[in-house]
């Protein structure tokens, strides 16, 4: 991969999004997400965004260091815990990842999640973001990813997700081309109702 040197929530950062499919967008090209649809992404690539709350990144962002902070001193874990930062694929230069941490041979998620839908992790990373993990480590060439979540404001738990090739190659990859391609002849996706998962 190489590294796209930007500022967060900069306009040059908002940019280098709409040039590729991030990671976390891959569920929704998929139809894996409860949240978004590939048409969602498809027109978030033409500049044309669906209504964002902002309280909610700055949440996500400022909640990083208490995470990090978890990690080190409650977790267990022997992690060497560095910033993160943005990365495109080499291969498949329409993918791109953004790394909440990096930890040497794996790469860190950082999420936060409501107490009430908290119980969507209580068999695992939930599908959406399992997607995006496989997804980051197609760009990074990790084998393994630790997917941190930190539940209702109390709650902190952590889990290993194993890279899955098999997914990657002939599903996720696949995919992402067919709709990167559609993408640039200026064929849109079809609407789709989004999945709703759970209660």
């Amino acid at each position: 991969y190489t590294v796209v040197d930007v500022v967060p929530d900069t306009d040059e950062w908002l940019a280098e999004r709409r040039a590729s499919v991030g990671a976390s967008e891959v569920a929704a090209v998929m139809g894996l997400s409860p949240y978004n649809t590939a048409l969602d992404v498809y027109k978030s690539k033409q500049g044309v965004d669906r209504e964002f709350d902002p309280l909610l990144s700055f949440v996500g962002h400022a909640s990083e260091p208490i995470m990090h902070e978890w990690l080190v001193k409650f977790s267990g874990l022997n992690l060497d815990l560095r910033p993160g930062f943005m990365a495109r694929s080499v291969e498949y230069p329409f993918l791109h990842a953004t790394f909440d941490r990096d930890a040497g041979d794996v790469m860190v998620q950082l999420k936060t999640v409501h107490q009430y839908p908290g119980h969507k992790w209580d068999e695992g990373v939930p599908t959406d973001i399992r997607v995006q993990v496989q997804a980051e480590m197609a760009v990074s060439g990790h084998q393994r990813a630790l997917v941190v979540v930190w539940i209702g404001g109390r709650e902190f738990r952590h889990f290993w997700e194993p890279r899955d090739d098999r997914f990657i190659e002939e599903h996720m990859l696949p995919a992402l081309t067919k709709f990167w391609t559609d993408l640039e002849a200026g064929i849109a996706p079809a609407p789709a109702t989004r999945i709703v998962t759970g209660k």
